[in-house]
């Protein structure tokens, strides 16, 4: 059990000098992270860094994931670590069944009306992924995130 990232998170946490220019990780009003993850024996409980979200943005609720079939029982949440209020590790999806190939879109106002939208508070956080089952598989994080 452990964090591990995406290629973009990667990027992000140790960042070189040829990444910390790149327009595509960081600039526009509206800001779109392509990421991947490919998962092998990934412990229950891990957590996938997928991407760095900063003060005032808001992550849209028209983000997805595409997962392979990750295994029976397999789920994952995607939340944040902006611990301004309280960490909230399921405040962009409810945990959701990866245990077949699926595309699985963020939570909408019904089912998340108390959490979203919400301005990202601290500095600099974390969009983040939990895992509750060992999964293996490819995972797909399709981010689409509004910068004030």
């Amino acid at each position: 059990m452990g964090d591990v990232y995406t290629d973009i998170g990667a990027i992000q946490h140790a960042p070189t000098p040829a990444t910390l220019s790149s327009p595509a990780l960081d600039s526009g009003k509206i800001r779109v992270v392509e990421a991947i993850y490919e998962a092998a024996s990934l412990a229950a409980a891990s957590v996938i860094k997928i991407c760095k979200l900063y003060r005032g943005e808001i992550v849209l609720l028209d983000s997805y994931i595409i997962v392979d079939a990750l295994g029976s029982g397999t789920t994952i949440e995607i939340g944040d670590d902006d611990d301004t209020v309280a960490v909230d590790p399921n405040r962009y999806l409810e945990a959701s069944s990866c245990s077949s190939a699926a595309v699985i879109q963020f939570n909408d106002v019904v089912t998340c009306i108390d959490k979203v939208p919400y301005k990202i508070a601290k500095d600099v956080c974390w969009c983040q992924g939990v895992t509750a089952d060992e999964m293996t598989g490819t995972l797909q994080f399709s981010m689409r995130i509004v910068r004030e």
